[in-house]
Order: C-alpha cells, then sequence, then structure tokens
C-alpha cells in the first residue's frame, strides 16, 4: 500500500539526514513508513490542518521515528521540503514564529493576561522518561519482555508481568485493573518534595 509514495518519502528520509549531517535510527524510521501512511492518509482526522486543536495527534514516544512523520507530512504538503530538511529543533522554531504553536504554548498565550505570573512551557522529552536506561532498566525490562512472551506462549490471555519482590511473576489483568493506589503523604519522598516547594495537586 502506497508503495510508490514511501519510495519517495524514504529517499527524502536520506536526504534529511545527508543534509543535516545527522545521527538517525534509520531501521526503525523505514519500517514505520507504512504505518505513518495508513494512519495519516486513511485513518486520522487532520482536515483542520495538524496543529489544530480539532484535528486527531499522533503522539511519539520518543523522536526515533520521527523522520518517518516528517517524511509523510512533507509528501502531502502538511510541512515544506524545506521544513523536512530542517532539525526537530529548526523546525519548531520556524513553526512557532510563523504562529503555529503547540497546544501548551496557545494554552499559555491564554491564560498569561489573567494571572499576575509569566507562564512558561517545557518539552521535557527523554528527562520524561528518567533519563538514559542503565544496566538495570535494560536487564529488568528484558525479563519483563521474556515473562510477557511466555504468557502468550502459553495462551494466557489477559494478564500482566509484574515485577514484585526481586522476581518476575504475573498476575490477572483483573486484579489490578480500575484499581486505585493511594500514596502515602508521610512518606519521605512526599515530604523532600514538598520541602522544595513541588505542588503535588493537594
Amino acid at each position: 500500500m502506497y508503495e510508490e509514495e514511501i519510495k519517495q518519502q524514504k529517499r527524502t528520509i536520506v536526504e534529511m539526514v545527508h543534509a543535516n549531517k545527522m545521527e538517525a535510527h534509520m531501521s526503525p524510521t523505514m519500517a514505520m513508513m507504512e504505518i505513518f501512511n495508513v494512519l495519516i492518509r486513511d485513518i486520522m482526522n487532520i482536515e483542520n490542518g495538524i496543529d489544530d486543536d480539532r484535528s486527531d495527534k499522533l503522539v511519539l514516544s520518543n523522536g526515533h521515528t520521527a523522520l518517518a512523520l516528517y517524511a509523510v507530512y512533507e509528501s502531502l504538503g502538511i510541512i515544506s521540503k524545506e521544513e523536512s530538511l530542517l532539525t526537530k529543533k529548526e523546525l519548531k522554531k520556524k513553526r512557532k514564529e510563523g504562529g503555529n504553536l503547540i497546544a501548551a504554548e496557545r494554552l499559555a498565550r491564554e491564560l498569561e493576561p489573567y494571572v499576575d505570573k509569566e507562564i512558561r512551557t517545557a518539552s521535557i522529552g527523554h528527562i520524561q522518561r528518567g533519563g538514559n536506561p542503565c544496566a538495570y532498566d535494560r536487564v529488568l525490562a528484558t525479563r519483563l519482555g521474556v515473562m510477557a512472551g511466555e504468557l502468550i506462549e502459553n495462551k494466557k490471555y489477559g494478564y500482566m508481568a509484574t515485577f514484585v519482590d526481586n522476581k518476575i511473576s504475573s498476575v490477572p489483568l483483573s486484579d489490578v485493573a480500575g484499581k486505585t493506589k493511594m500514596v502515602n503523604i508521610d512518606n519521605q519522598l512526599v515530604l523532600q518534595a514538598k520541602k522544595l516547594g513541588i505542588c503535588l495537586g493537594e
């Protein structure tokens, strides 16, 4: 599906990488081409533009396949050829200068007249995920992945892999779904956060 369009988009990706002399995750980028094309062309509602609040949003958990997304956008005329060759930071700056703000920035501008404070927004990116994974993180993820594979192999659907008392196991989703896990307000981490002035929504 969309074979000719994808061929051209792959050429665009190579041009992006060459123009920016950048490192790129080429394998996942190329692997996502058909998925992005089907999503954006056939499933998502973006009739009002990708920056409009009424449009469907496509959120990437990280930027490893952003080049594929930009190539699809360029082929559909959502961004220009010039914009497709920019780095992520340059594209964001250009679109911001042109009035295309992300939702958080639009909200900040709308709220500022009503408060006696400057409102700033931040894209926290990798920090949101706690930084780069260490060896422990990678081993834990591998162990959980093995358990998930075993559940599928044994046709134990409706279960999730767990890590309790340093052991990998599984529990039925019905045992954990829809249940609220409360935070102890006397927990040391909570108390330390409050002393730093961090608001926890109380």
